[in-house]
């Protein structure tokens, strides 16, 4: 596991970038980011393949090295969503430059460029990893996959606290959760299998409740 400062991570979904046409009109696309529970998604965009969000979703992120899914999907009213393709990315050359003091160099410094390139990779072009007044940010453009055409741009930002208004700080409440027997504190997403591993393995003579209450509700 990739250890990360404390804090969460801004992805600003910008646009996308001819995405295949799903009927006559085009595509009512929207995007979803998956990562340990969490399901974050855009709004749908409607009758284009080329579509402007700029939006932002906020993911608590535990381990830098853990794939982050991208879905692109068209929106149907009357029946199941169709897949527009997927991508996979991670967090890992972020969380290392995060880590980097910073703070003698001029904005707008890049400060390491990640290329295109290794099995998996959905990277279409150079990403540059650039301080940016106070705040490290990394461009993506993502190929998707299992589709004829579409790339994803995002913009990555490493934040201490959820943007005021975000899909995350509207649960801020529950960021934590704590083990009620030894005290070790989770992040908000823990599932709850992994906080029946942790009972388990660390409280085998107590039940998953009397350490985790909230499990309950």
């Amino acid at each position: 596991m990739s250890s990360l400062p404390g804090g969460f991570l801004c992805v600003r979904v910008l646009r996308g970038i001819d995405l295949v046409s799903c009927d006559a009109k085009g595509s009512d696309p929207y995007v979803v980011l998956s990562l340990d529970g969490q399901k974050l998604k855009t709004s749908v965009m409607k009758k284009t393949v080329n579509p402007l969000w700029n939006e932002d979703l906020t993911l608590a992120v535990m381990d830098a090295s853990a794939p982050i899914k991208l879905e692109v999907f068209d929106k149907d009213t009357f029946s199941k969503d169709d897949m527009m393709g997927d991508a996979e990315f991670d967090v890992e050359a972020l969380a290392q430059i995060v880590q980097m003091d910073l703070e003698d160099i001029r904005s707008g410094t890049v400060v390491r460029t990640v290329r295109p390139g290794g099995t998996g990779s959905c990277l279409a072009d150079e990403s540059h990893i650039i301080w940016d007044k106070g705040h490290v940010v990394q461009d993506l453009l993502l190929r998707l996959r299992n589709v004829d055409s579409g790339v994803i741009h995002l913009q990555l930002r490493w934040v201490a606290t959820p943007p005021e208004g975000s899909q995350l700080e509207a649960n801020k409440k529950a960021m934590n959760i704590q083990c009620k027997i030894c005290m070790q504190t989770f992040i908000c997403t823990t599932s709850e299998a992994k906080c029946k591993e942790h009972a388990e393995a660390r409280h085998p003579k107590n039940d998953l409740y009397q350490c985790f209450p909230h499990l309950k509700n």
